[in-house]
């Protein structure tokens, strides 16, 4: 299991955050026909009903504490919304990659899945620091001073609102990372004793990594910062 340390400091700008982490050995592979099913009937269930759900807006008011315009800064499950708004198809990519979108769309959590073997221990999660950026997925350059992201001894490799090429999953990608951030979308969600709604989407995941991107045990542990 991968030690994620959480800085203090998150919570002493009045961040609250708790993530849900699963580790698990994986098959990449295009989407089977019931993930591709799941996907199209999430799709259009967020088309019906395109609110943010209350994990978003959590997310937006984290980042606003840290200091960043979620406006220009949009949490990755707020983008994927906004993307089927305007009318456009999500990407399909891969079993897990498509999985994490989906996950994404039910639970308003914004998630990232990262390749084990690009990870260098140990991980922390922190703010990111003045001058620090990495090449977003699919939006080059992003700048990370102040948004909450997962680094190691490589520096910064996700965040709420995109994460890195670098550490992104591939088709050769073998072993995996998912990682959910609750930032309090509920009540209680992100006090001690909350996170009904973390549990729920994480237990999903771990169905969803058996079922769908042929992976047998699943490591999941918490993380609160």
């Amino acid at each position: 299991m991968l030690e994620i340390v959480p800085d203090p400091a998150l919570a002493g700008r009045g961040v609250r955050v708790r993530l849900a982490c699963l580790a698990a050995r994986v098959a990449i592979g295009p989407a089977g026909p019931e993930l591709a099913t799941a996907i199209d009937e999430e799709i259009a269930r967020v088309r019906a009903d395109p609110a943010l759900p209350p994990a978003v807006t959590a997310t937006r008011r984290a980042l606003k504490a840290l200091g960043k315009d979620p406006s220009r800064y949009r949490p990755a499950a707020e983008a994927l919304r906004r993307r089927l708004a305007q009318g456009k198809d999500l990407w399909r990519v891969s079993n897990l990659v498509d999985l994490n979108n989906l996950l994404s769309l039910r639970s308003g959590l914004s998630i990232g899945t990262y390749d084990m073997a690009r990870l260098s221990p140990p991980l922390c999660l922190r703010q990111g620091l003045a001058g620090e950026s990495y090449a977003g997925i699919g939006r080059g350059p992003l700048n990370l001073e102040g948004l909450p992201v997962l680094a190691h001894g490589n520096g910064p490799f996700g965040s709420p609102v995109s994460d890195s090429e670098r550490t992104r999953v591939t088709e050769t990608t073998k072993e995996a990372l998912m990682v959910l951030f609750d930032f309090g979308g509920e009540p209680g969600g992100g006090e001690p004793g909350g996170g009904a709604l973390l549990e729920e989407a994480a237990a999903l995941a771990a169905e969803g990594l058996r079922a769908w991107c042929g992976a047998g045990e699943v490591t999941c542990w918490r993380v609160e910062g």
